[in-house]
């Protein structure tokens, strides 16, 4: 029964069971935690509130992909990583409703609260400062260290895009969102995927590792010179990357950045990164610039 007093509409439960090691909340937790009205954060193939306590409640509409996640999720621990607090499995599943507080707590990943929000927002949505040049490149250093840490576990991310990337109160960044990740070359599909990485995955199939570089590679131009990776003009969708390599034909690096970022960047590093980017897009998997080293080179220019 929801808080209106109407029957939620249920669907068969999946057989997938939760890792041990991860702390499950019930319902009378999950209540208290939410409170009447919960501040709600942006959704997607799920909707994330931010709960009572500072966390994060990320809910999903089917508790087959919460498990997913969540499976993914708890076998990660590094700094550049929101932290996986616990979990809600509800009992049944209930079909998407018109009006979202018609219908109970649904199951849920509680994670770390990130009060700056993400990337993608902090750049081009919100009303935040501008960042300095500084924290551009520590940014991309955090999220550099992220992906290296996966890459050494033989798994690819599979969803990179400024939107994943959430910040905390001191601007340090760390990944989220763990739905898609997969062994490196596995056999999976590409529902859901939205990130930089689909550019690859649409040409090349199998996800690979290098796919996610090339990812990162989108994700460096859109930080460094505040550009949004795509925009969509007269219906016709327009990638960061063509116009990055149509401008470097015509244009010197300290002529790209967007006019927002007000000349806040330093002409040397800006090149030299650049340069970084142009090796993560490089198409030929067998010459693609490891994670590895793309974090080692931005850790020449980071201050942080």
């Amino acid at each position: 029964m929801d808080r209106k007093g109407k029957e939620p509409v249920a669907v068969q439960k999946p057989q997938e069971e939760a890792p041990k090691q991860v702390p499950e909340f019930t319902l009378e937790q999950m209540n208290l935690l939410l409170g009447n009205q919960p501040q709600f954060l942006g959704e997607g193939l799920s909707e994330v509130y931010k709960g009572e306590l500072v966390v994060a409640v990320k809910q999903f509409y089917k508790t087959e992909r919460m498990l997913e996640e969540l499976n993914n999720y708890s076998k990660l621990s590094h700094p550049n990583i929101v932290k996986l607090v616990g979990y809600y499995k509800a009992e049944n599943d209930i079909v998407q409703p018109e009006d979202a507080e018609d219908y109970p707590i649904r199951s849920s990943l509680l994670v770390e609260f990130m009060p700056e929000g993400d990337l993608f927002d902090y750049l081009f949505e919100g009303n935040k400062p501008l960042l300095s040049w500084d924290k551009r490149i520590s940014i991309l250093l955090d999220i550099a260290k992220a992906l290296t840490y996966l890459h050494e576990q033989g798994l690819v991310y599979r969803d990179l895009k400024a939107k994943n990337v959430l910040l905390d109160s001191e601007l340090r960044a760390k990944l989220c969102d763990f739905g898609s990740l997969v062994p490196d070359r596995a056999s999976a599909p590409y529902e859901g995927i939205s990130g930089y990485f689909e550019v690859c995955t649409l040409r090349d199939g199998t996800p690979q590792i290098f796919h996610d570089v090339h990812a990162f590679g989108v994700l460096m131009l859109e930080v460094m010179l505040q550009r949004r990776a795509f925009k969509t003009k007269l219906g016709i969708k327009k990638s960061l990357v063509s116009k990055y390599y149509t401008m470097r034909l015509k244009r010197r690096a300290a002529n790209m950045p967007s006019k927002k970022m007000n000349g806040e960047f330093e002409v040397q590093s800006l090149e030299a990164l650049l340069k970084i980017a142009e090796r993560c897009l490089l198409e030929e998997p067998t010459n693609y610039m490891r994670m590895e080293t793309v974090m080692k080179e931005l850790e020449k220019w980071s201050k942080s």
